[in-house]
């Protein structure tokens, strides 16, 4: 069951996109927000393909709780984590996701690095597996102090399995010799969802293979929206990052005409202001731009920009979109009806 779908972070984007159009932006300054937009869209990318695979597996399992981007800060830690996965056995995945299309090595010595096709060579990056292991302690303590002192019955400490998706769309690049719990921690999203899918299947068979589950299907949903409750999302004030006003600075003969506004005009600059008449027909001739709402719209998926008129189309067909709105590309992945 999916009890948390990804924060949508079309907000963010379209924020990033207006500060690009500043006419005061320094060089230095459009770089790191180019950076960052890539960052976002990036992260977007690779976190809604892990998504998909789990979400067709595991959103309509009632054995199966699917939290999607959860940020907890327990004790001044804050973890983003991308996503939870719980069952009815009490054992809780907590899952890093990554897409790198141009290949993710992982050294002997366990480094991970990503190739820069800029630059032309491969780049040591934080180790993703520590990460998801650090998202681990983080939550388990939230469960400790908060979740499991208000449960009416006493349950076991559950099992945690901190792994690393990768987006099947990533070259996976493993060197000779890397360490095992290194090399079992890492997968690809696919081969994870299917393969979790027939480990799990083997509980529910009577004999000597199945495994008496420890919360009904009631039970697990409760657990998992009461741990969605301390969700706290991350508010990033891009002004105060990138240290820009909060209003574009006036160009220099915008202030020049303010200043000299009102002031006395030379008779010779009268006698060549054109008539009324010219003006009108002057302003008649040059081309007007195209009246506009003012409102923009953005893919709930991708955060790339749509036409009010595909945005009207996914609005008027909700049965099928559920209210939002999205690119031409995202819409295939909603099947008709």
């Amino acid at each position: 069951m999916l009890i948390k779908a990804k924060d949508d972070p079309a907000q963010d984007i379209a924020l990033l996109e207006n500060l690009l159009q500043r006419a005061d932006l320094p060089a230095d300054k459009r770089a790191a927000i180019e950076a960052e937009l890539a960052r976002l869209r990036s992260g977007l990318r690779g976190e809604r393909d892990v998504a998909y695979y789990l979400d067709f597996e595991f959103r309509q399992d009632p054995d199966w709780a699917v939290i999607h981007d959860l940020r907890l800060v327990v004790k001044g830690r804050a973890a983003q984590i991308d996503h939870v996965l719980i069952n009815r056995w009490l054992e809780i995945y907590v899952l890093e996701s990554k897409a790198f299309r141009h290949g993710l090595k992982v050294s002997r010595d366990g480094q991970f690095m990503f190739w820069n096709a800029q630059k032309r060579k491969y780049q040591p990056i934080p180790s993703p597996v520590a990460q998801a292991r650090r998202h681990q302690r983080v939550l388990d303590e939230l469960i400790q102090a908060e979740i499991w002192p208000r449960l009416r019955r006493p349950l076991p400490p559950p099992r945690y399995f901190p792994l690393v998706l990768v987006a099947p769309t990533s070259r996976l690049i493993w060197e000779d010799g890397v360490p095992d719990e290194v090399r079992k921690a890492v997968m690809l999203a696919d081969a994870f969802a299917d393969d979790l899918r027939r480990y799990t299947r083997k509980w529910l068979q009577p004999g000597k293979g199945g495994r008496a589950p420890l919360l009904t299907s009631g039970q697990l949903e409760a657990l998992a929206r009461r741990i969605v409750r301390y969700h706290q999302p991350a508010r990033v004030d891009y002004y105060e990052r990138f240290r820009l006003p909060r209003r574009p600075k006036k160009a220099r003969a915008t202030r020049e005409a303010t200043a000299s506004y009102g002031r006395a005009r030379p008779k010779a600059a009268a006698a060549t202001t054109p008539a009324p008449a010219a003006e009108a027909a002057a302003s008649a001739a040059s081309p007007q731009p195209e009246a506009t709402s003012g409102r923009r719209y953005f893919c709930a998926k991708c955060g790339k920009t749509i036409s009010r008129r595909v945005a009207m189309f996914c609005f008027q067909h909700k049965e099928r979109f559920g209210g939002r709105a999205y690119c031409l590309d995202c819409q295939k992945s909603f099947p008709p009806r």
